[in-house]
């Protein structure tokens, strides 16, 4: 060919080819190179393998692969059957699925062997629809965790002070959590979209913690607003407005049938009619069946440890078993949890206190957080050391009764200002 038929692009040095190829930012859109000329068609087909490997990576993470892949794997066999009401279990090897979250081990796209993150290869085919996903994810994430730190804790909000910038926003690490909270809610929706699930959901959230469990509680709640302000956001500026908000349960089954890409797709499309109507197919009477919850619902029980007719406290089992990169959400959920049933100082709610109000709690996405972020935010009301909590409540069991009955502020969000002077 000519030189001055060649395209510019073509007229790059190979090195800076591999460059434009590689940080485009999806796969759709590195293969659009190919079609500028012979030279990037073949460069593109030459090593779409390193191309698409080292995008996913980069743009996934190591942290988040193990979980990106094992979605991958149980949307792959299992979303077509999933969803048909009559498919009486999800179709998917629960031994492959849950080995992806040990030991650095990981499903491969392309035979489902068990291999080692650092060894999986990925097509361009493939990195499009993992990266598909993860797009929404992100972009869910940043939204949630920016809406989740509006319901900043009463307490703080009396304080005339300056907020320190790194208050103001979510961390790093924060919007990872978020990322896998959500990750794991669209495995939910790939795997248990209807109302069963047994023994096979059990076993499901044991490979998580029980404070990603409450994450994905608070998650679902936000999730939900997000979801209704996008149907009533234009339809409240009108003079009567068309669209009554929607009530949780119905945007929740909607939310986990359609799934995270389907819930994007709908909000970019911006059809309000569209969207509310989809809405109402997942009314009580309309969608039997579905699944209401995104959480395992009942709290910290399956997690919990029975010693006799009692339930034991002491949570240092559980903490061996699911590592964290930093304290706060576990520091939280254990102290959330110790102070309804512990009578030690340190655990005891004043009227004062920020965490008086389930809802707002709730809202506020109390486990997401950083140690650092809940340490600031608690100054006024004492917040022990991991290793006091854990002494301090290390030989408490009390009764399955009362276990149940003061599990519930974890479990609906309920708000006390009626009985309180209000949030």
């Amino acid at each position: 060919m000519n030189e001055n038929q060649r395209s510019r692009l073509e007229r790059l040095p190979n090195e800076l080819k591999s460059i434009v190829v590689v940080y485009l930012g999806d796969a759709q859109s590195t293969m659009n190179p190919a079609l500028t000329g012979p030279e990037f068609d073949s460069l593109v087909t030459s090593r779409e393998v390193t191309i698409a490997t080292t995008m996913v990576k980069s743009f996934i993470g190591s942290e988040l692969m193990p979980i990106a892949l094992a979605r991958y794997h149980a949307a792959a066999t299992s979303e077509q059957d999933a969803r048909e009401e009559s498919s009486k279990s999800p179709l998917y090897d629960p031994q492959l699925f849950f080995s992806s979250f040990r030991n650095g081990l990981a499903v491969s796209p392309s035979d489902r062997d068990i291999v080692m993150i650092t060894e999986v290869q990925f097509t361009l085919k493939t990195a499009r629809k993992i990266l598909q996903l993860h797009s929404a994810i992100n972009y869910y994430a940043r939204s949630l965790a920016y809406r989740a730190m509006k319901f900043e804790p009463r307490l703080t909000k009396k304080l005339f002070r300056c907020v320190p910038e790194e208050m103001k926003s979510p961390s790093d690490k924060e919007l990872t959590r978020f990322c896998k909270a959500l990750y794991i809610f669209q495995l939910i929706s790939d795997l248990f979209p209807f109302a069963r699930g047994g023994e096979l959901w059990n076993q499901f959230w044991l490979n998580f913690s029980p404070w990603e469990n409450q994450q994905l509680r608070c998650l679902q709640l936000l999730l939900a607003d997000h979801v209704d302000d996008v149907i009533c956001a234009d339809d409240e500026k009108r003079d009567e407005p068309q669209f009554p908000r929607n009530d949780g349960y119905t945007l929740t089954r909607f939310m986990i049938n359609r799934g995270l890409i389907e819930l994007k797709r709908l909000e970019k499309d911006g059809d309000v009619q569209a969207t509310q109507e989809a809405v109402d197919r997942y009314g009580r009477q309309r969608a039997r069946g579905c699944k209401e919850e995104a959480w395992h619902k009942g709290g910290d029980a399956l997690w919990r440890y029975d010693v006799g007719p009692h339930v034991s406290l002491n949570v240092e089992h559980i903490f061996s078993a699911y590592a964290d990169d930093d304290s706060g959400p576990r520091d939280i959920w254990l102290y959330t949890l110790a102070m309804m049933h512990s009578e030690d100082p340190m655990f005891r709610d004043s009227d004062d206190h920020m965490f008086r109000c389930d809802r707002c709690t709730s809202y506020w996405g109390f486990v997401f957080w950083d140690r650092a972020k809940l340490d600031w935010h608690t100054h006024r009301c004492y917040f022990p050391e991991t290793s006091e909590m854990l002494e301090g409540i290390a030989d408490l069991a009390v009764g399955r009764a009362q276990f149940r009955r003061w599990n519930r502020g974890r479990e609906v969000a309920e708000c006390r200002s009626d009985i309180l002077d209000g949030c």
